[in-house]
């Protein structure tokens, strides 16, 4: 169902061995076949499986709307319709209900479970995915600050022993612990914030929309999201050897023409992409299903109003009113 298009490639050698690739191209990307044999033969049997997926479903449509003009022209015998046909009539999730569950879950976790939850660069949680940025983007962040405490540990101690042993004369050994330790305090809290700025960066996939939402510890928050529906183009990058080897990079959204919006430096930005396709596809499939009750309903009702009139006509034998 999600199959835009095909092609199939294949080299002078593969012709005259009768190997080659096919692409597909569907909703949520490419999918490659490579050197396989009869290429032309595998891309018919996928066009034939899309034709056939096609027309299950527009049986599927057919029997749903039967069963709604059925429950429209005779709603007293709703109980007795077969429980297939009553199996592809789908159920519409009430407005309300269907908000509640765009909402970004809350859990209720324990102290370390949060403390590790803030280390995870891809966790989802109740059809929410969350995204944070590389380790390697927080050890870039926070190595100085780390090697800043190690340094003031590293250098108290000596100074501590030189000067009780008066091989220096500088400050007092009390205020040599007391500013090495204030130091290393000040050093900490420094990588600190640079560890709570990383984890403040977080970018969600929910069922409708894309979030981009960056804290500073003690400063602004910018929260920035896109509906779904208004993606018109994806794209990622790993750059560098090192995004290549430890495979993170960007994942790069077109919103409109000159808007975008950017997961910059995230573990695994391909499957991020995939992430997003999947959700475009599951959102446009809901769409096109509320569609299509829509217009069930819509047809069903013109027809239970023509039923009744007809009825109306054979029973008293008036014509219907004019407008």
């Amino acid at each position: 169902m999600a199959i835009k298009s095909g092609e199939t490639k294949s080299t002078l050698l593969g012709r005259w061995l009768g190997y080659g690739d096919v692409l597909t191209q569907t909703f949520m990307g490419q999918v490659f076949f490579r050197h396989i044999g009869n290429p032309a033969e595998v891309k018919n049997l996928i066009d034939l499986e899309h034709k056939l997926a096609l027309e299950r479903q527009m049986a599927t449509d057919i029997h749903s709307i039967e069963g709604t003009i059925r429950q429209k022209i005779e709603p007293s015998q709703t109980a007795t319709v077969p429980i297939s046909l009553k199996a592809t009539v789908p159920t519409v999730v009430p407005a309300r209900r269907a908000v509640r569950e765009t909402k970004i879950p809350t859990e209720r976790l324990s102290f370390w479970q949060s403390i590790l939850v803030r280390f995870q660069m891809r966790r989802e949680a109740a059809g929410v995915i969350t995204y944070r940025k590389h380790l390697y983007v927080l050890f870039r962040m926070t190595w100085f600050p780390a090697a800043c405490v190690v340094g003031m540990i590293v250098a108290t101690g000596p100074l501590y022993y030189w000067r009780v042993k008066d091989q220096i004369s500088l400050l007092t050994p009390g205020l040599i612990l007391l500013i090495g330790l204030f130091l290393a305090v000040m050093a900490a809290l420094w990588w600190l914030y640079q560890f709570v700025d990383w984890s403040n960066d977080i970018y969600r996939i929910t069922a409708d929309k894309i979030i981009d939402s960056e804290r500073k510890p003690l400063g602004d928050e910018i929260t920035k999201s896109a509906s779904l529906e208004n993606i018109i183009g994806l794209d990622y990058e790993r750059l560098g050897f090192l995004g290549v080897v430890l495979n993170f990079g960007n994942v790069i959204i077109n919103i409109g023409t000159d808007n975008k919006f950017i997961f910059y430096g995230i573990h695994n930005p391909a499957r991020a992409q995939k992430d997003i396709f999947r959700y475009m596809f599951e959102q446009r499939r809901k769409k096109m299903h509320a569609d299509s009750l829509q217009e069930q309903e819509r047809v069903s009702n013109y027809i239970a109003a023509y039923h009744r009139q007809a009825e109306d006509i054979r029973k008293t034998g008036k014509q219907p009113p004019q407008f």
